[in-house]
């Protein structure tokens, strides 16, 4: 018994008491808002959890009681009647039952019809004792609990106790209440418990088999006021209430007696065997009243009666317990739910407990979905480690309980949609000709795989500028693991799979710690390179005379960012490297070489900027004329300063295509053209000269630009799309990081992307566009099916698409040739097999395909034949059966109308009773596709007649030799032919001859007779003819009245001036008679009765010879 659940079931209960005179605690099933008038759960509740214990399934749906309310309920603080908790009907309100007994009936009338069974019941039982049969409206108030059950076994057992107020009130002993033999005197209340096969019904609430004689008639052994009370060889399970004398102690119920299950005599509860284990049966529990008709003042649906079912009896047979099971994975990390991971980082557990301890060597089955994975999960005992390689869970004698353990082995990748599949009761898991078990109890799993990590490049390697800010990231090239991962950068929590990063060195490194929830470790760096400093182009510098000197600010074309700075210069004379300076800053001072004079040289710098990063450059230093270097280029859109390295009075700058616009008259000029210019300056320098000079500047045309492939920008997850960038110098695209001038992406998540080119010319540096494409999502085809794991030919299978079906194209195919564009199609297959079911789903541009199996089963299609259909008592019949579309390991349950049955496939089967009985056939092929047939009124079995005859006389003299013959046969059916054969060679076939003897003698008489049936049936008499008078005398008799040996009586030859006297002890006659056929009925001359005793009879006569006869002797008077 599961303890916890009779514990919250006795918490139902507001207080428990245990003494054994506190009335009992009933709690009435209350009403709800359905059509049934109660509350459905409750009720629900109540069958499968309080009165269930095990060892079947109760079908929940099937649950439902019939009558009011009030005359179905919970009870407890049943000690008294030795079931101290469970359900209760009665044919009353179910809270009249508590105690104490008070009065002498506890009544009500609740207004309810009667059950038709429990009328037949009623009608059954009068027919068993002559009477005739009564109408519905004659019975009222049932209460009726009905629902169907599917034992494990191969039997149903139930505990119960009756009560009733039909018992009568405080006397000891009771009255004899088995004088209640028709529907005009007291019927009693009858209640019964039926567990048969659908449109059957028997009542299970009988006496043990032992108990009544053998031979009672079953009606006499159902459980009721009648059969057991104080007067009746039952007596053993019978409880008065009060208690009998000397103690006289109330109990706690309002009944006046009730039976109990245990005593001196066989126990009384429901054992229903030779079941078919997991094949429903309606399980049928009523009671009701009958029309009372007694010395009461009171009539009608009145006097109460219950039927106490005690908690967790209802049991599905012996040695087949049922389980549950439990499971739960090993990691709680909530990331892994799921997930079955190789290497012990996530298994799961499993824990089967039976409901009661194992009977010898039990299993529960199990299988791995597909079957393909079985070699990649590892089934263990957690207790003792040993490998389960059998697809099967052993338990050995007296076990309860074992947990197993699932690990993933053999992974070299993931592995989606796997289930672990297991019985959840003994009656799943047949395998079926088309397929392999299929269970309901699952646990849906992904296997992962587990490997270390490895990275395809050790450090990663990225290019930025100086004081650039870039995300960067390593999930591209790490390999192995489980995720999610952990990227930790630089110590820095949280953990993040991209970094925003902004260059400080040259070369940057960033650590990196790579972890996961499966203890797997990494560290590795990112490196990160400085791309070159590009600088902006010094214009050559001029000095006229000795003493000049100019600043030259050196500045960074690229990276053109607001934090990044030149910090330190130094600059030297080329060749030779010979030292000029050195200084923080970006500012260089050129001094006028006396040495060179009126000439060039050419001055070196090297810069250090904030990182750290290094570059060099040059410039011409002009000491005789002006000039202004190397021409430059720009990016088109750009603008460009021009600076005159050279001190002089006066600037003029000018295009030289229009050198009457004076562009400038400082010593620089900003210039942006959008073609190819050359630009002039003229200066008046300080030694007083013009000079003149010129540059060109350079326009680079450059504009970055994108091609995608598809041209429609629109893909499907797992689809590429290719960008590609026209040509360049260099290419960065983002996200992502790439350099190279086309990509290849293959984006899985629905979405809309923006990809960025940053892309550089010679001259055009780090110039962009953009570029958008949607990836459109993949519909699902995921589909379920109703019934889920099997279903029968000719049945309708509804299929259910898993998702929204808005916006959506669908193509079924169920494998047998037939389509459906439906959403959620209804299919029926009217061929048994395996068939595989695909779905096509198209939803724009994307589409999508899934397949799952079905074994549809055939739905067998009973008949029979019987090789014979009428005969007379006993009848053997030989069935055979010619079930179509039946599986070998088919079930068979045969009910052959009599209230036997058959499991057998083709039984033969011998008929006992007479009457015209229907037989049916149901046929399961497995627990869903079973078939039936009922044939009515097939089988006639006509009852042999009963042969019985009279003589008159029996005994004569040769002076009357003629002996009448009676013919006292009873029949049902009419008897055609009679044959009398008198013992001397004669025969007759009159239904009442006569028959003159010619010798005296004894004779043996027979008569056989014939129905128009062909049924027979034959007797003996014994006559005979005598020579000499012959008397049959008794010695004693019993005249009591009860119309057995009630008088003494002359029997014998006939005999003339017959006189028979009777006489006392003291001589005294008490008697006479002179007539031959006068019988003595114990009583003397006035008619009294006389003692019991000894007394002398005297009997004097002549023969037919007229020969003198005298016979005296002792008979005994017995009262």
């Amino acid at each position: 018994m599961d303890q916890y659940r009779y514990i919250l079931f006795l918490l139902l209960f507001t207080w428990i008491s245990v003494s054994a005179q506190t009335p009992l605690l009933i709690k009435e099933l209350p009403l709800g808002n359905t059509p049934a008038g109660y509350n459905e759960d409750t009720l629900k509740m109540w069958v499968v959890k309080y009165l269930h214990g095990g060892g079947g399934i109760v079908d929940t749906n099937s649950i439902k009681f019939i009558g009011d309310h009030r005359a179905c309920g919970l009870f407890g603080n049943g000690t008294d009647i030795g079931i101290y908790a469970g359900m209760i009907l009665s044919n009353g309100k179910v809270t009249s039952a508590a105690g104490p007994n008070n009065s002498g009936f506890k009544g009500d009338s609740l207004g309810t019809p009667g059950d038709e069974d429990l009328l037949s019941m009623y009608n059954l039982l009068f027919a068993t004792m002559g009477a005739g049969r009564v109408n519905i409206d004659t019975t009222g108030d049932a209460a009726v609990l009905e629902f169907y059950y599917k034992p494990y076994g191969d039997e149903i057992v139930l505990d119960y106790a009756f009560a009733s107020e039909e018992y009568y009130y405080n006397k000891q002993p009771d009255v004899d209440l088995t004088g209640f033999p028709t529907a005009t005197s007291q019927t009693p209340d009858l209640f019964a418990i039926s567990i048969e096969r659908t449109g059957f019904f028997e009542n299970s609430a009988i006496l043990p088999e032992t108990a009544p004689p053998p031979g009672t008639p079953k009606p006499q052994r159902w459980v009721n006021v009648v059969t057991v009370n104080p007067n009746t060889l039952f007596s053993g399970h019978f409880v008065s209430n009060p208690t009998p004398p000397p103690n006289s102690q109330q109990l706690g119920t309002q009944f006046d007696g009730f039976t109990k299950r245990t005593g001196n005599q066989d126990q009384i509860y429901i054992r229903r065997k030779d079941l078919v284990p997991c094949t429903n049966y309606k399980v049928k529990i009523a009671i009701e009243d009958f029309w009372m008709e007694a010395p009461y003042p009171v009539k009608g649906f009145k006097v109460n009666s219950a039927v106490f079912l005690k908690a967790q009896s209802l049991r599905g047979g012996a040695n087949h317990p049922g389980w549950k099971a439990t499971y739960e994975f090993t990691n709680p990390n909530p990331d892994f739910s799921g997930c079955l991971i190789e290497g012990g980082c996530n298994n799961i557990e499993v824990t089967f407990t039976l409901d009661e301890p194992a009977p010898g060597d039990y299993y529960i089955p199990f299988r791995v979905l597909a079957d393909a994975n079985r070699n990649k999960i590892r089934v263990s005992n957690l207790a003792t480690g040993m490998v389960i390689a059998e697809d099967s869970i052993r338990f050995i004698q007296d076990e309860t309980e074992i947990t197993i353990l699932l690990e993933a082995i053999n992974l070299t990748a993931d592995v989606p949609n796997v289930t672990f599949q297991y019985a959840t009761n003994p009656c799943e898991g047949r395998p079926t000709p088309f397929g392999g078990p299929i269970y309901s109890g699952r646990i849906p799993m992904t296997l992962r795989n587990n490997e270390p990590f490895t990275f395809t490049q050790n450090p990663k390697t990225y290019q930025a500028y100086c004081k650039e800010t870039l995300d960067i990231t390593i999930t591209d090239i790490t390999q192995g693991g489980v995720t999610p991962i952990n990227f930790l950068w630089d110590g820095q929590l949280p953990a993040m799979d991209t970094l925003t990063y902004q260059v400080n060195a040259s070369p940057d490194y960033v650590p990196v710690n790579v972890g996961d929830g499966c203890g797997n470790d990494s560290t590795i760096q990112v490196k990160i390179i400085n791309k070159p400093i590009v600088l902006e182009p010094v214009l050559d510098a001029f000095l006229c005379g000795p003493g000049q000197s100019i600043v030259i600010q050196i500045n960074a074309e690229t990276p053109s960012l607001s934090d990044y700075t030149i910090d330190h210069v130094r600059w030297y004379k080329l060749p030779g490297n010979t030292p000029l300076g050195d200084q923080n800053g970006n500012e260089i001072t050129v001094v006028y070489d006396d040495v060179v004079g009126a000439d060039l040289w050419t001055c070196g710098f090297e810069i250090t900027d904030v990182c750290g990063g290094t570059q060099t450059g040059s410039f011409l230093v002009n000491q005789s004329e002006l000039t202004l270097g190397n021409d430059v280029w720009i990016c088109n859109g750009e603008s460009k300063t021009l600076t005159a390295n050279a001190q002089a009075q006066q600037f003029e700058w000018y295009a030289t295509n229009n050198p009457g616009v004076i562009l400038s008259t400082t010593n620089n000029v900003t210039v942006s053209p959008s073609v190819t210019t050359e630009y002039a300056l003229r200066i008046l320098d300080l030694c007083d000269h013009i000079q003149t000079a010129t540059i060109t500047v350079y326009v680079d045309l450059f504009v970055p630009a994108i091609t995608i492939d598809p041209a429609s920008a629109e893909i499907c997850p797992g689809t590429t799309i290719t960008l590609t960038a026209n040509d360049a110098e260099s290419w960065e695209w983002q996200p992502g990081g790439q350099t190279t001038q086309t990509i290849i992406l293959n984006p899985v998540t629905p979405d809309t992307y923006t990809y960025t080119l940053n892309a550089s010319s010679l001259y055009c540096i780090d110039k962009e566009a953009t570029q958008s494409f949607t990836v459109f999502p993949i519909p699902s085809a995921n589909f379920l099916f109703t019934p889920p794991t099997e279903a029968c030919t000719g049945e309708n299978i509804t299929f259910i698409y898993s998702d929204d079906p808005a916006g959506k194209v669908f193509d079924w195919d169920f494998g047998d040739l037939t389509t459906s564009d439906l959403p959620n199609p209804t299919h029926t297959y009217q061929n048994a097999g395996t068939y595989t079911i695909s779905l096509h789903v198209d939803q724009y541009i994307c589409s999508n395909d899934f397949t799952n199996v079905m074994t549809i089963n055939p739905l067998p299609v009973p008949d029979f034949q019987a090789d014979l259909v009428e005969g007379c008592l006993p009848v053997t019949v030989q069935f055979t059966d010619f079930t179509a579309d039946a599986f070998p390991n088919a079930t068979y349950v045969w009910d052959f109308g009599d209230g036997n049955s058959s499991s057998l496939k083709n039984p033969q089967h011998e008929y006992t009773t007479a009457g015209l009985f229907s037989v049916s056939l149901s046929v399961n092929n497995t627990d869903r596709c079973a078939g039936s047939i009922l044939q009515s009124n097939l089988i006639q079995v006509n009852p042999n007649p009963e042969a019985n005859a009279s003589a008159d006389p029996y005994l004569t003299t040769l002076d009357t030799p003629e002996i009448n013959f009676f013919n006292q046969s009873i029949s049902d059916s009419t008897i055609q032919y009679y044959i009398w054969t008198f013992g001397d060679g004669d025969t007759s076939h009159l239904e009442n001859p006569s028959h003159i003897y010619q010798a005296a003698g004894d004779y043996t008489v027979q008569l056989f007779i014939e129905t128009v049936n062909g049924c027979l049936g034959d007797t003996t008499l014994y006559v005979a003819l005598t020579e000499e008078v012959r008397l049959f005398i008794p010695n004693a008799f019993t005249p009591n009245g009860d119309g057995l040996n009630d008088v003494f009586e002359i029997k014998g030859t006939p005999v003339a001036d017959f006189n028979l006297y009777i006489f006392d002890r003291w001589g005294g006659q008490i008697f006479s008679t002179h007539n031959y056929e006068e019988k003595w009925d114990g009583n003397n001359t006035v008619g009294d009765p006389v003692p019991a005793g000894t007394y002398v009879y005297q009997i004097s006569g002549t023969d037919y010879l007229l020969r003198p006869l005298s016979f005296k002797g002792i008979v005994t008077v017995v009262r």
